[in-house]
């Protein structure tokens, strides 16, 4: 079985969104703002309000290096204002990373007609 985790970064956005996800993935809550009321179940994990959503991906990764899910979708707590820079069926993250090994959907690698990147030979990648 694929483990799957969505890691969210949040300073004070609605969260509810999330609920509809909490059966295809594990969700940790990075929190950067007020103190969330009602967790719904999620883990949430309480940061210092430094840096923007990079660092928090970043402190995640770094503090679970050795114990990463096959499949981590990193994403902002307000997810409506990203429009078309993420998949509104997450479920298409994990298809992509199991068949590509990696997706960067705000780099275009989803959207191959706009971005001719290839993250593998490119070593600035």
């Amino acid at each position: 079985m694929i483990r799957s985790q969505l890691v969210i970064s949040r300073f004070n956005e609605d969260i509810t969104w999330l609920d509809q996800w909490k059966t295809t993935f594990d969700v940790l809550i990075y929190n950067k703002g007020e103190k969330i009321k009602d967790d719904n179940g999620f883990e949430i994990v309480n940061l210092s309000n430094f840096g923007r959503e990079a660092h928090t991906y970043l402190n995640h990764i770094v503090e679970n290096y050795d114990n990463l899910y096959d499949v981590t979708v990193f994403l902002q707590a307000k997810i409506d204002d990203l429009e078309n820079w993420v998949f509104h069926d997450l479920n298409q993250y994990i298809t992509y990373a199991l068949n590509n090994g990696y997706g960067a959907n705000s780099m275009g690698v989803i959207r191959k007609d706009q971005w001719k990147i290839d993250f593998l030979k490119d070593p600035k990648y």
